[in-house]
């Protein structure tokens, strides 16, 4: 086994746990399972055979294996950002709607009780 196959291996694991993750909570969009089962299966592929990363990198006209997986990781990084981003900006909208919710109930109960 050579460090390629390790790193992959470990990359595997790692799928495994995100992929636990998001079934536990049950909050997978149908392009987050395409993207889980493609690296999956890419990482088996990959990890049993590695002569087919040398197709992989004509996919991508690229000279190295190392500048595929480069790209494909700021790829990957920059869809979590922007997901975490999402998500931060409907909890800011959500916390906003009960903030309202619950100065209108004070401000309701104040003038009732007068």
């Amino acid at each position: 086994m050579n460090l390629l196959q390790l790193f992959f291996i470990i990359s595997g694991f790692l799928l495994v746990l995100i992929w636990y993750d998001f079934l536990k909570k049950r909050r997978l969009t149908i392009f987050q399972i395409f993207v889980l089962v493609f690296a999956g299966f890419a990482l088996i592929i990959f990890t049993v055979y590695p002569p087919s990363l040398h197709y992989f990198w004509k996919l991508f006209w690229v000279s190295r294996w190392a500048y595929v997986l480069i790209y494909l990781s700021i790829i990957f990084l920059t869809y979590m950002l922007i997901n975490v981003l999402n998500k931060v900006e409907i909890n800011r909208q959500t916390d906003t709607k009960i903030i309202r919710q619950m100065a209108f109930l004070e401000f309701k109960f104040r003038n009732e009780n007068k």
